[in-house]
C-alpha cells in the first residue's frame, strides 16, 4: 500500500468554483457517510445532516481498494478499478 504521507500530497484542494458546480454521475454503491444513516427516512426537500467526511465500505477507511482517497466528488466516476455503479 503506498505511503499515506504520498497520498496525501497529491490530493489537490478544491477552488471555489469547483465547490459551487453541481456533482456529476452516480456515486459509488460503497461510498458511505454519516449522512446516509442520520438522514434516511426524512421527508423530501428536508435540510439534511452530515459532518462531509466518506468512507469506502470494502476497506472500512477513507481510502479504496485502490489506495486513493474516498469522497463525494472522487467516487462518482467508473474511472476508478473498484468503482461499482447500480
Amino acid at each position: 500500500m503506498a505511503d499515506l504521507n504520498q497520498i496525501l500530497m497529491n490530493i489537490v484542494q478544491p477552488t471555489a468554483a469547483d465547490l459551487a458546480a453541481p456533482l456529476a454521475g452516480e456515486r459509488c454503491q460503497s461510498l458511505r457517510c454519516k449522512g446516509m444513516y442520520t438522514n434516511m427516512g426524512q421527508p423530501e426537500g428536508t435540510r439534511v445532516t452530515g459532518d462531509g467526511h466518506f468512507w469506502c465500505a470494502k476497506t472500512q477507511r477513507v481510502f479504496g481498494p485502490d489506495d486513493q482517497y474516498v469522497g463525494d466528488g472522487e467516487c462518482r466516476h467508473s474511472g476508478r478499478s473498484c468503482f461499482e455503479g447500480d
